[in-house]
């Protein structure tokens, strides 16, 4: 499911950007905008994508069950780049792949995922910025978890409520 979310986001990058290889150039355009910066996407692919995501349960799999509740009330309308839940659960992505895997940046998103308790968009951002001109150093963990990191905005340029999977 990851890598269905990442290919939508490849796809937006390209659409967008001209190369599906700048996710460094939306995390500068959503600083640059305070989260305010909306892309061009395929809102068929990314309500399809979500209601498989709800429907398999795995949307639990990848962010928090509690977070993801309580922003059905109060983040209704929030950018969801200041918020992006990822699960604290051992059983969850962040842990279980991403913590398993040798990936040097992958280590250091779980690594600051584990000190700060929660995500830390500011921190992420820091961390893959870094990585701008490390692009062949990609491997699938790092596709796999920046689908999963930009799922909720590619649901708010949808206009998909990502705490439900459905339009808004």
């Amino acid at each position: 499911m990851e890598l269905r979310m990442y290919k939508c986001l490849e796809k937006s990058l390209k659409q967008n950007y001209g190369s599906a290889d700048t996710y460094t150039k939306l995390i500068k355009d959503l600083e640059d905008y305070d989260n305010l910066f909306i892309l061009n996407v395929d809102r068929k692919a990314v309500k399809r994508i979500s209601k498989k995501l709800f429907s398999s349960g795995l949307v639990y799999y990848f962010f928090d069950k509690r977070e993801i509740e309580s922003m059905r009330v109060k983040h209704r309308f929030l950018s969801p780049r200041v918020y992006a839940p990822f699960s604290t659960d051992r059983d969850g992505f962040m842990y279980k792949e991403m913590a398993s895997c040798n990936n040097a940046v992958a280590q250091k998103i779980v690594v600051s995922h584990e000190v700060v308790g929660a995500t830390s968009p500011a921190v992420i951002n820091g961390i893959l910025q870094l990585q701008e001109d490390n692009t062949a150093e990609k491997n699938k963990i790092m596709e796999r978890f920046l689908g999963v990191y930009f799922w909720p905005y590619l649901c708010y340029c949808a206009n998909i409520d990502f705490s439900t999977g459905e339009p808004k």
